[in-house]
C-alpha cells in the first residue's frame, strides 16, 4: 500500500456516537487520520473541502440526510470521495447513494476489512505517487 498524502483525512460522519467512536477507533489503528461529525449540518460548518481524503456518510440521520448533504457535496466539494452508510433494510438505498453520488455503498453492520478495502477503493486517487 502506498502512503497517504500527510494531509489526508478521514470524515465520519453518523449520529449514532458509539459507531462513529467505533470507526475512528479502527480506522485511526490502521494509521488514518480522522474527524468525526453527529451530523451533516455540523460537517457542513466545521470543513471547507481543501484537504484531501474520503467520507463515510450515513444516509439516515435527524435534520439533513445523507442523500440531501450528497447533492450539496456535489456543487461544494465535488472531488472528495463519498462512501454511504445504512443500517435500514430499504432495498433501493444502495442505488440511490451510487447514483448521487457516492463511490461505495455499505450495508450496516460491515467487518473491517470491508470498510479498509472501501476506504482504499474510495481514496485511491489521495496516494502519493510512488
Amino acid at each position: 500500500m502506498q502512503p497517504l498524502d500527510a494531509s489526508f483525512v478521514i470524515r465520519i460522519i453518523d449520529d449514532d456516537p458509539s459507531f462513529r467512536t467505533a470507526l475512528a477507533f479502527v480506522l485511526e489503528q490502521e494509521g488514518f487520520r480522522c474527524r468525526v461529525y453527529d451530523r451533516a449540518e455540523t460537517f457542513m460548518t466545521a470543513e471547507d473541502g481543501t484537504e484531501p481524503g474520503v467520507l463515510l456518510l450515513d444516509v439516515h440521520m435527524p435534520g439533513m440526510t445523507g442523500l440531501e448533504l450528497l447533492g450539496v457535496l456535489r456543487t461544494r466539494f465535488s472531488e472528495l470521495p463519498v462512501i454511504c452508510m445504512s443500517g435500514h433494510a430499504d432495498p433501493n438505498l444502495p442505488l440511490l447513494s451510487l447514483e448521487s453520488g457516492a463511490r461505495v455503498f455499505l450495508p450496516k453492520p460491515f467487518g473491517v476489512d470491508i470498510l479498509l478495502k472501501a476506504v482504499e477503493t474510495a481514496c485511491g486517487s489521495c496516494r502519493k505517487p510512488a
